[in-house]
């Protein structure tokens, strides 16, 4: 059976890297920037996405008009709608819009108790955060505003926002709870079986689940346009239109697809509807496969409408789709041209990822400190009300005196705790200063050499007309590897920053330490298939440790890859564990050519300079961070054949 993903725009994830042939090596390259993005960049046109009656009219026209209408508006939960609205209708063109405007709505709810604006708010950061790959945040934001609208009875926002979790949770492989919160999200709309919101959820019900059938999605469409024509909704019956024509495609029936097609065409460009004009044209370029210059001509037109009307977050996918149409067109000046596009386009995202990175860190700052401000508040109004009580009591001799007495016992307090406070701030900020410098000397250094070695090979690829095809696949390997380091780097950073946030609790527990490393192993498959390196688990099956599992997976995870960067081919990874005076030793043998005494000195610390010492790059200096936290100690040591790296772990009972 054919795999649906209808609106999720360019919905395979298929990369066209494995068509191209001349201009390969520039593809690759941009494919690899945006490899790690692709699969969030799509999430913006899942259906569930777009259910918001902001959608029934044209899209750019009424961002237009409400940014137009937001200086006259003079109500503030009626201008904090406006910004959900354009909020919503962002997040398709540019997400970061559709992230600055979602928290200005937020922050305005919040400070007049708007709950209904705080909800919408919400939602649609939630929204942003899995385009953006966020999706454990996503999902925290998501289920923080599925309990808003419980809280105010909305049964439309509260299955919409069921129908966004599971979307999520599909994208996070987890096909359980997806399945189990696309359920709830259909009972909840089952409450009102005559409204809109159902044709919405039936809609995207046969768009997300799992293995439906032809018959069982035409049965949902069909209900879905019953209720649509009934409430004359022009949105959802274009596209139902769109989804049964996608239905067709690949199947025998194909040919009944056009028709249906060319009508969704007419309707969405007649309603303004850019989004679903953009579908239907990826849908025809699909039914044309076999023709590339007509599906280049229809990929065109979707290039004119993302350009025109600036859905910056296309731009890259759809180059993506262009290149293998234009390869078997023969058109080498075509390719070369889309290629350049999409490394200029890449890099462009790149930058505007960076940026919304810093803006979601400076949010969850000011989440946290609103919070504590929110508290701050709570106590001061109750000690305002002991102030008054104690106001009362001062009428009377005897109560003055009493009054004075505990005012002077309060105000000593009050100094203690003030003292304390201020204590307590300089211990915060010089672990804020340290986090800093480390994460200064990290970007400055292990971030920024993998950049210059990526610009300095794309100078060399710019001026490429004299190299040979030796000289620009081994260029082209270069890039790739830089990019996949800097990706390898930018996960482990992140994990690291995740773990210095105030709010941070370690999860100990009990955990039988065989399978952890097991597990840790399992992910290297690939590497160690290509080497032909083979790893003996030798630990105790019953041997049991307590610690953090999240923690000390990274730190088996970067051990692991460690040893298997230095090992020999054909070459044994040894893995052990020996019990001592209450902790557990934990020892990785390779067999490479070992460390010397230098770069052993200087192994698990990042200097002040900025750069980690002897190029031993930073996962090692977080392993040793996180391990510390763990109460245990790591070092490294030359063996019989190799080096030798062993971490102190407290040992379970």
């Amino acid at each position: 059976m054919k795999k649906r993903t209808v609106l999720l725009l360019f919905g395979s994830n298929a990369m066209c890297n494995s068509q191209l042939a001349g201009f390969k090596g520039i593809t690759i390259f941009a494919i690899s920037k945006i490899r790690s993005m692709s699969t969030v960049i799509l999430r913006a046109f899942v259906l569930v996405f777009v259910l918001s009656s902001a959608f029934s009219v044209a899209q750019t026209a009424k961002i237009k008009n409400l940014q137009k209408a937001l200086p006259k508006t003079k109500d503030s939960a009626v201008y904090v709608d406006k910004l959900n609205d354009i909020a919503v209708l962002m997040h398709m063109k540019d997400t970061d819009s559709s992230f600055l405007y979602a928290i200005k709505a937020k922050g305005i709810a919040s400070r007049i108790g708007y709950e209904k604006g705080m909800a919408d708010a919400t939602s649609t950061l939630g929204i942003v955060l899995s385009i953006k790959g966020l999706n454990h945040d996503a999902l925290k934001m998501q289920t923080k505003a599925l309990a808003a609208y419980k809280k105010l009875n909305d049964i439309g926002s509260v299955a919409r926002v069921y129908t966004n979790l599971s979307s999520t949770h599909r994208y996070l492989s987890d096909s359980i709870n997806s399945v189990r919160t696309l359920r709830k999200g259909l009972a909840e709309a089952r409450k009102k079986p005559n409204d809109s919101v159902m044709a919405l959820v039936y809609s995207s019900y046969t768009n997300l689940a799992p293995g439906i059938s032809q018959d069982s999605s035409r049965y949902y469409i069909e209900k879905a346009l019953t209720i649509a024509r009934h409430y004359k909704d022009e949105r959802i019956l274009i596209y139902n239109n769109i989804l049964e024509a996608s239905i067709l495609i690949g199947t025998p029936d194909q040919p009944k697809a056009l028709p249906m097609l060319e009508k969704a065409l007419v309707d969405a460009q007649a309603a303004e509807l850019e989004y679903m004009e953009i579908s239907t044209y990826d849908l025809l370029a699909k039914y044309y496969a076999e023709n590339p210059k007509k599906a280049l001509d229809y990929y065109d037109k979707v290039m004119k409408i993302v350009n025109d009307k600036g859905y910056i977050t296309l731009k890259s996918v759809v180059l993506q789709r262009m290149m293998p149409y234009a390869e078997r067109l023969g058109d080498k000046d075509r390719e070369v041209k889309l290629a350049r596009e999409l490394a200029t386009t890449v890099s462009e995202k790149q930058a505007r990822l960076s940026i919304f990175f810093s803006d979601y860190i400076r949010y969850t700052e000011l989440e946290d400190s609103n919070k504590f401000l929110e508290l701050k508040a709570k106590e001061e109004e109750k000690r305002i009300l002991i102030l008054s009580l104690f106001s009362l009591g001062s009428m009377v001799l005897l109560g003055i005196i009493f009054f004075l007495y505990r005012k002077t016992r309060r105000e000593s307090s009050q100094k203690t705790v003030l003292n304390g406070l201020l204590e307590q701030k300089n211990k915060e900020l010089e672990v804020s200063d340290a986090f800093k410098n480390k994460l200064v000397s990290i970007l400055a250094h292990d971030f920024r050499s993998p950049l210059i070695s990526t610009l300095s090979a794309l100078e060399v690829i710019k001026m490429g007309a004299a190299l040979g095809k030796e000289e620009m696949d081994e260029l082209y390997g270069q890039v790739q590897d830089d990019i996949n380091q800097m990706l390898g780097l930018f996960d482990n950073t992140l994990q690291w920053i995740r773990q210095q946030l105030d709010g941070y609790h370690l999860d100990i527990g009990e955990h039988h330490l065989f399978p952890l490393v097991d597990e840790a192993t399992q992910a290297f498959a690939y590497e160690l298939a290509q080497k032909n390196i083979t790893i003996q688990n030798t630990i105790a099956t019953n041997l049991k440790i307590k610690t953090d599992k999240e923690m000390l997976q990274f730190i088996n995870r970067n051990l692991i890859s460690n040893a298997i960067k230095f090992s020999p081919e054909n070459g044994t990874i040894t893995i052990s564990a020996v019990a001592t005076g209450g902790k557990i030793a934990v020892s990785v043998f390779d067999e490479g050519r070992g460390l010397d005494q230098k770069t052993i000195a200087g192994l698990f610390s990042i200097s002040s300079t900025g750069s980690t010492k002897e190029g031993a790059g930073i996962a090692l200096a977080m392993c040793k961070d996180f391990i510390e936290k763990l109460g245990g100690s790591i070092q490294a040591v030359n063996g019989l054949k190799g080096a030798v790296f062993t971490y102190h772990i407290p040992s379970g009972s």
